[in-house]
């Protein structure tokens, strides 16, 4: 099980992590987990490693290259 980040928690899938393109210009929505203790809500690694690159702002990309390092 995924850990919460903030709090040590539960992490459980199904949450929108809403995040800009790379243009700035629109909102892309995206799988996520959310604590089931605190509410954070981070981009959930696995289902985003498996979409299309070009799909997945590059903010995220850099996101999930820390979390999996953290982890």
């Amino acid at each position: 099980m995924t850990r919460c980040q903030v709090c040590g928690g539960g992490m459980h899938a199904g949450a929108i992590y809403r995040a800009r393109d790379d243009i700035g210009e629109l909102l892309c929505d995206l799988p996520a987990e959310e604590c089931t203790e605190c509410g954070n809500i981070c981009p959930d690694v696995e289902k985003i490693d498996a979409l299309d690159s070009s799909k997945v702002p590059s903010s995220i990309r850099l996101r999930c290259a820390r979390i999996r390092a953290a982890n």
